[in-house]
């Protein structure tokens, strides 16, 4: 009976110990899953050939950031969105690459005013159709505007 008794003491203090040591534990928020995110090279995102099949995806496009812009892009309106432009992530010789235009909740302005000219980040969001226009020709051509759901710094 005596072992029983003591027993169901130590059992009781594990039980105890097990509770205290799993509140004192951190509470860990589950990461968000950015595995069904496509990667997409800068390139094909930004070539205007792909708008059909990338329109509406969720996608990550490797990028450096290059400056945020003063214009609202139409549709997100600027009390509640910031725009900013990127350039490819690798040196580029040419001049037929596209700048990539990133739209964020502003929520992200302070970590998107941290960034720098030529930061490499990799930026998570959905596609979404537009149209450039080119102020010189008035010439219009498709485009995929990419609104961010996370932008992390490479």
């Amino acid at each position: 009976m005596r072992k029983k008794a003591n027993l169901m003491t130590v059992l009781s203090s594990l039980i105890i110990i097990v509770l205290l040591a799993a509140c004192a534990m951190p509470i860990l928020s589950p990461k968000p899953a950015y595995s069904e995110y496509i990667e997409v090279g800068y390139r094909p995102f930004t070539s205007g050939l792909f708008v059909d099949e990338f329109d509406d995806k969720k996608v990550k496009v490797p990028a450096t950031f290059h400056l945020i812009s003063r214009y609202p892009v139409r549709g997100y309106p600027p009390d509640k969105y910031i725009n900013f432009y990127c350039t490819p992530p690798e040196p580029v010789s040419d001049v037929s690459s596209h700048q990539l235009v990133v739209i964020a909740d502003k929520v992200a302005a302070d970590q998107i005013h941290a960034l720098r000219p030529k930061d490499q980040i990799m930026v998570y969001g959905r596609a979404v159709r537009g149209t450039a226009i080119n102020p010189q020709s008035g010439a219009k051509r498709l485009m995929l505007v990419l609104v961010s759901d996370r932008i992390e710094k490479r």
